[in-house]
């Protein structure tokens, strides 16, 4: 029996190989981040106190990371959550 090599996994990000391997490392790191931020914040409507504990981060570190995937918390809040916005003091 000869052993069989695993099927290759569907990349989640498009692969092109003209793009050195610096450049795509760059990309699937940030795809991969903005991936997780929003279902973070999705999952806490919004509140960064919330995602930042669940992901093991300082609020500062998860807004350097929100603002660098152009993300706001206030478009994951619900209606509720917008009308009585999160306070500093969170």
């Amino acid at each position: 029996d000869q052993p069989t090599s695993p099927e290759p996994s569907s990349p989640k990000i498009p692969i092109d190989l003209d793009t050195d391997f610096k450049t795509f490392r760059e990309t699937a790191i940030l795809q991969a981040e903005r991936s997780y931020i929003e279902h973070l914040l999705k999952e806490s409507c919004g509140n960064v106190r919330i995602a930042a504990s669940k992901a093991k981060l300082t609020r500062e570190a998860l807004y350097r990371i929100m603002s660098r995937c152009n993300f706001s918390p206030a478009s994951f809040r619900t209606q509720k959550e917008k009308e009585a916005p999160e306070t500093e003091e969170e």
